[in-house]
């Protein structure tokens, strides 16, 4: 945290001279990066294309969104869904708990939840997740669509 915040620092003074400061998306445990739990680095890292890919992505968010990212609370907006909705947490992740998905869905009201037993974050894109994943969403929209 104090390395995203020592970066964050250095944004302002980029700002100052107009210029913009960016910081890591995902990193090492330990690092500058936005996402730095164990796991986020090589996680993130397996769903990029090689060098980059064809748009030359770079693991680069600007300090403006990591301030409005550190902001903003969904939370305190999904008790204002009204409509059939799927929710889906991996049991082991650390970005986003599936304890916290299971209060989305308690706020919600109409919501199903799907959770990946012994998957992360990350994990939802891979394998046999990926494909758990794929059928329950077309079975929920197959029943509310």
């Amino acid at each position: 945290l104090i390395n995203v915040l020592r970066g964050l620092l250095k944004a302002a003074s980029k700002r100052v001279l107009g210029q913009t400061w960016y910081l890591p998306l995902h990193g090492l445990p330990g690092s500058a990066a936005l996402m730095q739990n164990p796991g986020d680095d090589e996680g993130y890292s397996s769903l990029l294309p090689p060098n980059g890919g064809l748009h030359n992505w770079k693991n680069a968010a600007s300090a403006g969104s990591v301030l409005r990212l550190l902001t903003h609370r969904p939370m305190n907006q999904v008790s204002q869904i009204q409509t059939p909705t799927l929710l889906i947490a991996a049991q082991n992740d650390t970005l986003c708990p599936a304890k916290e998905i299971e209060k989305a869905a308690n706020l919600i009201g109409n919501a199903e939840v799907l959770v990946m037993p012994n998957a992360g974050h990350f994990d939802v894109y891979h394998t046999e997740v990926f494909d758990k994943v794929i059928s329950t969403t077309i079975e929920f929209f197959q029943r509310h669509l």
